[in-house]
């Protein structure tokens, strides 16, 4: 790392972007504010030249610069770098989300493609660190005066210009975009704040988790909890015991006809039945519609305040894992039974203002199910009146044991994640047996 002096940093500063790639446009001091407020959260970034081609190339910038120097490593610089970020899938996936934003929320998502692009590649063992402060002055100037006319650039300078090291370094991180990375890019302007919109990517991250996973965890699931409703419907005349029309590919595990159970007895590392029912190639009896017509229920999940939350820091608790965990049940509670749908009236009880910004997350976490009719969020003083009475809907309880209700303490949500650090790294470790569980327990409040 080479720490430069003031006179030394905004000459190379202007000199990067003087020689850029691109033409500079209108938006210049709009750029190098972008430039500013990412050194001043300690992004460790190249000279902001190379910044300004990825934004050229982001914006679909076709002006190339034909008054810049010619130095040695251009041909480098634009085969093996600027070209290969320019035709990636995550220049290809950021250029679509980038069409949304207009104006000055273009910034933002800027600020927030560079953040994510350079906090995922491995930083050069040796590089030019630029003072936050030094730009900050230099940005006073802009206004009062044409700063790149006394720009007095030598050949002893070009040696600074020389972006290998974080070439290699691009290639060697191999950068990517996930699916939370790209929708943080989506909402960067419609959730501002930086803490929250990192909370609700966790939930997001969290949640992949179950999705990778969901075969096999909803299969799980409906052997652990299809006796109780087959058992009831049958009792109560509903079960379609008649009705067979034909063969499907489509349908509820109790329809699924008896010789495809044969794959999961296979003896192999490879699970059959699973990749049959990823690619829909299980057979059922295909019944009736009539006799399958769909039955709404309404489920009431009360969230308690968090009074006696354990201390998140102490305890190492990963709370973001429960959120995905409740939305998981709530999306794939349709996929049990093909009769059986569900909606959601969740109830938050804030008494102070920790409850309020911690259910804040969690229902702009679960916004997608609102907008849809799937889920309804209210907030309350206290849940003890409503508690009181007797409801005619299911009920779950998060955060207090309620007799005769089903119901769970704040401690013994967090029972199936927690943190292990070591070499100053945080690894989530997670417990399997305990999250199904978990997701056994709820799904049988909801069949019940």
């Amino acid at each position: 790392m080479h720490l430069l002096d003031k006179e030394q940093s905004q000459f190379l500063v202007l000199a990067s972007l003087k020689n850029s790639f691109f033409v500079l446009d209108n938006d210049l001091r709009f750029f190098l504010d972008s430039y500013l407020k990412l050194l001043y959260k300690g992004l460790q970034l190249p000279l902001p030249g190379i910044l300004y081609d990825l934004y050229a190339v982001l914006r679909g910038s076709k002006s190339q610069n034909f008054e810049r120097v010619s130095f040695d490593f251009d041909d480098q610089y634009q085969n093996q770098w600027l070209d290969k970020v320019k035709f990636s899938q995550l220049m290809k996936d950021s250029k679509e989300i980038s069409l949304f934003f207009k104006g000055n929320e273009y910034f933002y998502f800027y600020e927030l493609f560079i953040e994510l692009f350079y906090s995922k590649q491995k930083i050069p063992s040796s590089y030019l660190e630029i003072k936050p402060v030094y730009i900050k002055d230099l940005l006073k100037r802009f206004d009062e005066e044409d700063i790149f006319t006394q720009l007095n650039e030598t050949s002893e300078w070009h040696p600074y210009f020389d972006p290998s090291l974080w070439i290699l370094s691009y290639e060697e991180s191999q950068i990517e975009f996930n699916g939370e990375d790209l929708w943080e890019l989506r909402h960067v302007t419609e959730i501002a704040n930086d803490s929250d919109r990192f909370a609700i990517k966790k939930c997001h991250e969290a949640k992949r988790y179950f999705y990778e996973r969901s075969v096999s965890i909803l299969k799980k699931i409906r052997m652990e909890i299809e006796p109780t409703y087959t058992e009831d419907k049958k009792n109560d005349g509903d079960y379609p015991l008649g009705g067979i029309t034909g063969i499907t590919n489509k349908g509820s595990f109790e329809s699924l006809l008896g010789s495809e159970l044969i794959y999961s007895e296979v003896d192999s590392e490879i699970d059959l039945f699973d990749i049959k029912y990823i690619e829909n190639e299980l057979l059922y009896y295909e019944r009736d519609a009539n006799q399958l017509e769909e039955c709404w229920q309404e489920i009431h999940l009360f969230f308690y305040s968090q009074n006696v939350w354990p201390n998140l820091n102490e305890c190492s608790i990963y709370p973001f894992f429960f959120f995905a965990l409740l939305s998981f049940m709530i999306e794939f509670s349709d996929k049990i039974h093909d009769r059986y749908k569900f909606k959601f009236k969740i109830i938050f009880e804030c008494k102070k203002e920790r409850d309020t910004e911690f259910y804040k997350i969690l229902e702009a976490f679960l916004s997608v199910y609102k907008d849809f009719g799937r889920v309804e969020i209210v907030f309350v003083d206290q849940h003890e009146e409503v508690v009181k009475r007797l409801s005619q809907f299911k009920e779950i309880h998060f955060g207090k044991k309620i007799i005769y209700r089903s119901s769970c303490e704040w401690k013994d949500l967090f029972i199936s994640t927690y943190f292990s650090k070591s070499n100053q790294e945080q690894k989530l470790i997670l417990d399997e047996e305990g999250f199904i569980s978990f997701l056994k327990w709820n799904f049988k409040t909801l069949f019940s």
